[in-house]
């Protein structure tokens, strides 16, 4: 075999010319391995509209009600299809298990092996599509092992508290038989969104051949995937800018997930001459480290339409400390930026181009268009020779890579650089101290190198045409096939050779019945048309952000949410001094964070009941007059013991008639009322009766936000809000 190897290394650096440091790119098989996506149209639209849900709080099983007992709702699956043949397997599935069971905040442990059953049941194994019921039972019964390592939803999200998880599971068990079975499981975990940040390589023999990752996505899909993110309701406006900001830096920085993650305001310079490009600083923090310890810098072009988005995070983050992260509010944990910004990432890419994308495939994407815009400014093309998509065309012309490496190049024709540095101008852009790297873990899919080079038409003779064409010895087919040319007027050459560049023969060579599946896998084109206006997706984020303060809840039609990122919010981030983002902060860390606000009828009634609401606007206050009772207490917790009154400091003064005893009211105030965070004042009076005044002093400088809850709590009134609610 290795003489073989060097052999065709020998053709394509004599005959074909290739460069001698791509060679090994050629003659290494596992460069030659390609993704295709594979997303399941039916519950495409569905898995969409919920990559913003927040599904780690919900820990009922009431789905599956059979499980109640034991908790590992696989075993119901298995036993489901115990008794059927296993050609209605999948039927049964779509049927009865359509909805899989929720993530347990706790424990997500047993939905995971619920997920990793349903996957053996309807795709089977390695070697076996369909594995028996006795294999499934074998690889899925390490739930008693599984038991005693349970795993929360917060620390499956972060990477370095998932790995400590699996290695104490892996070293608990001593059988190797058992060990294998944990491997193959633990081999599933990037599949699903929340843990696909897993190194299955950490538990892998040093002994076997090393895997590789293949897939990228195109501009387009990336453009598809980011009108995705920016066009969901269910996610707050800022959350889905965040989110659009973190799919755009993965993939044309070429990020990793840590690196999006600990990218800070300083980190990121806008050009003043172009505001379409970007210098980020990849650098050590107090949030973790680089993988090689040491600092980067990357340089982007962004189209204007891409730009545009991350523009306005750096500017509405203009008035924060330099070492604020970029996605997310000041003083928002690393945990809860993964879970915010970069779960619904990972959950639109799953759902959009199938379970075995990952974020960081935004990564090896980036990485692959990187090489392309370099290759196609090194041999000078005006734009590349492949069918691709109208967006990832437009990444690929001359202008755009001139562009993309204009941090080089410094207005110099790539004639007069030193294009021996080209490889390692990329490799820096990506933290690689050796093109090695790059080749092994990044450049898949060799279709694309040798057309970039192979530019000349060379000469087929009629044998060879038979051989690549499958065409029989005997067969005038050949001949057929040149007439064929003719036709289209190509220039066919001599009576007994053919003049054919190998991008003009491919799609013939594709017809073969050997490479149907190739074919088909070929055909499919996603293609985004490029936005001719370049506020496209910077329209499309605000567009999907309402100018209503009162929303009704989707969850309990009874309810209304508090929609405090309403349009004019926003665009007052943007231009408005006095609108800063701290302050915005501040609310959004006192009140409920990512938990949306929602007043139900029960707390609209008893908010009427307690009786009418005065405002202070100058001081930012609320007060209310009531009587020092329990029903009153009662209905004071129900509306305002709830996370959106954390904004708020409470006062309360009770106002004693000087006949009657204070003791009683001091009790039932501390019992029902007042906490050790609030202040107690107390007056004696010479007259009337006593009664209790509760100020609210709302905590954050910020007027705007102060007037959106008074509009949230005195409107619609209870006879518009039930109009608005049933009507």
């Amino acid at each position: 075999m290795s003489q073989w190897q060097h052999c065709f290394q020998q053709i394509w650096l004599n005959e074909y010319e290739l460069p001698s440091v791509l060679l090994l790119d050629m003659s290494q098989p596992h460069r030659h391995v390609a993704f295709h996506p594979s997303p399941s149209q039916a519950q495409h639209g569905h898995a969409i509209s919920n990559i913003y849900d927040q599904d780690w709080h919900q820990p009922d099983y009431s789905t599956f009600s059979s499980n109640k007992s034991h908790g590992w709702p696989h075993r119901y699956l298995l036993k489901a299809i115990k008794n059927q043949s296993s050609s209605k397997w999948k039927a049964l599935l779509s049927e009865k298990f359509s909805t899989p069971p929720a993530w347990r905040h706790d424990n997500i442990v047993p939905t995971i092996l619920y997920f990793f059953t349903y996957d053996l049941v309807q795709y089977g194994g390695v070697k076996a599509a369909t594995l028996s019921v006795s294999s499934l039972s074998k690889y899925t019964n390490i739930y008693t092992t599984l038991s005693n390592h349970p795993l929360t939803y917060i620390q499956a999200c972060d990477h370095d508290g998932l790995m400590q998880w699996a290695t104490t599971l892996y070293e608990s068990i001593d059988s190797e038989g058992d060990r294998w079975l944990i491997y193959n499981f633990l081999r599933f975990l990037p599949q699903l969104s929340v843990t696909e940040h897993f190194d299955i390589t950490q538990f892998s023999s040093p002994f076997l051949s090393l895997s590789v990752d293949p897939f990228r996505l195109s501009v387009d899909q990336c453009f598809i995937t980011l009108e995705a993110l920016l066009s969901q309701s269910n996610g707050s406006a800022l959350q889905r800018l965040f989110c659009a900001v973190a799919l755009i830096l993965g993939f044309y920085g070429a990020l990793r997930r840590g690196e999006v993650l600990r990218l800070r305001c300083q980190d990121i310079v806008c050009n003043p001459d172009n505001p379409c490009r970007f210098t980020l600083r990849i650098c050590n923090t107090s949030e973790g480290n680089t993988k090689n310890k040491s600092t980067r810098f990357v340089y982007l072009v962004l189209p204007e339409s891409v730009a545009k988005l991350v523009r306005v995070v750096r500017h509405i983050k203009r008035h924060c400390s330099p070492t604020t992260p970029l996605l997310g509010f000041e003083n928002e944990s690393m945990t809860s930026r993964q879970l915010h910004y970069l779960l619904p990432v990972t959950k639109a890419l799953k759902a959009l181009w199938g379970n075995n994308v990952r974020f960081h495939h935004l990564r090896h994407s980036g990485a692959h268009w990187l090489m392309q815009q370099g290759l196609l400014l090194a041999f000078d093309w005006d734009n590349s020779p492949f069918c691709v998509g109208d967006a990832t065309q437009a990444m690929l012309t001359k202008q755009a890579c001139q562009e993309r490496f204009h941090f080089w190049l410094e207005g110099r024709d790539f004639s007069h650089m030193n294009d021996g540095l080209l490889f390692d101008v990329i490799g820096e852009q990506l933290g690689h101290s050796h093109y090695a790297t790059t080749r092994w873990s990044y450049l898949h899919g060799i279709e694309w190198l040798p057309p970039l080079f192979l530019i000349n038409e060379r000469g087929f003779e009629h044998n060879e045409l038979r051989y690549l064409l499958g065409i029989k010895p005997e067969s005038k087919d050949v001949f057929r096939f040149l007439n064929t040319l003719t036709s289209k007027n190509q220039d066919t050459g001599t009576h007994s050779t053919l003049r054919l560049s190998e991008l003009e023969l491919t799609p013939y060579l594709l017809k073969k019945k050997g490479f149907k599946q190739l074919r088909q896998a070929s055909l499919i084109q996603v293609s985004f048309e490029v936005p001719k206006d370049d506020n496209h997706f910077l329209a499309l984020w605000l567009s999907h952000s309402t100018e209503n303060v009162i929303q009704p809840d989707n969850r309990q039609s009874s309810s209304t949410v508090f929609n405090y990122q309403t349009q004019h919010l926003l665009k007052l981030l943007h231009t408005d001094n006095e609108m800063i983002f701290s302050s915005l902060s501040a609310f959004w860390a006192l009140s409920s964070r990512h938990q949306p606000i929602s007043f139900t009828k029960q707390q609209r009634q008893a908010l009427h009941q307690l009786g009418p609401i005065f405002v202070n606007r100058d001081n930012q206050t609320l007060s209310l007059t009531v009587r020092c009772n329990k029903d009153n207490g009662l209905q004071f917790q129900q509306v305002f013991r709830t996370p959106l009154f954390r904004c708020c400091h409470f006062t309360f003064e009770l106002q004693q008639n000087r006949k009657s005893k204070i003791t009683k009211n001091l009790q039932r105030l501390d019992t029902y009322f007042s906490t050790d965070k609030d202040t107690l004042t107390t007056r004696k009076v010479d007259r009337g009766s006593s009664q209790l005044t509760i100020t609210l002093t709302f905590i954050p400088q910020a007027p705007l936000l102060f007037q959106m809850l008074c509009n949230f709590l005195t409107y619609p009134k209870r006879e518009q809000y039930e109009k608005t609610i049933h009507g």
